[in-house]
């Protein structure tokens, strides 16, 4: 064959895209599109980017965070409505709060040994002894009474209304401080071996998850270095799906960090604040509160802004809910409801639709 004897095969050109066009919006990444240009991300490895100890079980293969990548969105058309706002008799701090069902919450203040059982006007209908130095609660599906009791080092249970008490879980020698339930049942317990922002190689401070009978699933200890991920984990909530947990980790007196986990309990991100900040702001960043929305969104209150804030699923700040008078201590949402309770046993509800 010689090179006169070629033909031209008879084909048009693709054509090269106006790159001037082209426009990228945000929202969720198509993974067909990615694999086309990066091909497709195998599972091999995963063992040596876990981040956490577990304990009984395997982690979850399928539940890999990295389907995390693009998805945040940007909401502009928030709209707020404040209900009510009512004071307790005593102005004591409010520390923990949970809305079971709309136009009701179950309140705990500081230093106190009792939760107290309110309406949207602040009426107390009853209040629940019980018993014991305790920190966070919560209340299952099933209307049972979680609390942790920090002097006994174990999770307690109170069957409602009869008010009957049993041992659920013992987590000696570590001591509980907050708690939650997924939705599958399971319990998500905060727990450390000493109170106080000074951390050794030596100290434990833990994200323990149990299922609904008390036997130990999974812990979150350790980031991808082996090191201590915790200094102070506090506050906890998880997303209605079960694939999502915040913790609130304290570092020091002035300063707090949101880390945000998968189903697996693996470390997804850090959230440190705002990369911009001023006023009374700079004057540190301590969360009090967090809980997910029905979208995944995460609202959180924040101590030096005095501020209720709306974050994306990856911690972007999407606008500021309320801005409060008082310290705002604690917070709970039921729905689209959202009760806020403050260093002067004030509470505030509100609504905010979308």
């Amino acid at each position: 064959m010689v090179a006169r004897d070629v033909e031209i095969p008879d084909t048009s050109r693709i054509p090269k895209p106006d790159i001037q066009n082209l426009k990228f919006l945000p929202g969720i990444v198509n993974g067909t599109e990615v694999e086309k240009m990066l091909g497709t991300i195998t599972g091999e490895g995963d063992d040596n980017i876990t981040t956490v100890n577990t304990c009984e079980e395997e982690d979850d293969k399928s539940n890999i965070s990295s389907d995390f990548v693009g998805s945040i969105q940007r909401e502009s058309n928030i709209e707020v409505t404040q209900i009510k706002s009512f004071q307790l008799s005593q102005k004591d701090e409010i520390r923990y709060m949970f809305s079971p069902e709309p136009d009701v919450c179950l309140l705990k203040c500081t230093d106190r040994n009792s939760v107290k059982h309110s309406n949207g006007t602040g009426q107390i209908k009853h209040s629940i002894n019980l018993g014991t130095k305790t920190d966070g609660f919560t209340v299952t599906t099933d209307n049972r009474l979680l609390f942790c009791c920090t002097h006994q080092e174990c999770i307690k249970e109170m069957e409602l209304p009869s008010g009957e008490i049993i041992e659920k879980i013992d987590t000696s020698p570590l001591i509980p401080n907050c708690i939650c339930t997924g939705p599958s049942g399971d319990i998500y317990v905060t727990l450390y071996d000493e109170d106080g922002c000074d951390v050794t190689e030596d100290s434990t401070r833990v994200l323990d998850r149990y299922n609904r009978w008390g036997r130990k699933k999974k812990r979150c200890k350790n980031d991808r270095c082996g090191r201590n991920i915790f200094v102070l984990p506090d506050e906890i909530c998880v997303n209605n799906t079960g694939t999502r947990v915040a913790v609130i980790n304290k570092i020091n007196e002035r300063r707090s960090e949101l880390i945000l986990l998968d189903k697996g309990l693996r470390p997804v991100l850090i959230y440190r604040g705002p990369s911009v900040i001023t006023g009374n702001v700079m004057g540190g960043f301590e969360l009090t509160g967090v809980i997910f929305d029905s979208r995944d969104n995460i609202l959180t209150t924040e101590v030096f802004s005095n501020t209720v804030q709306l974050l994306s699923p990856s911690c972007e700040p999407l606008k500021t809910l309320m801005i409060m008078d008082t310290i705002p201590c604690c917070m709970t949402i039921h729905g689209n409801e959202v009760w806020v309770g403050d260093n002067y046993g004030n509470v505030v509800t509100f609504r905010y639709s979308y």
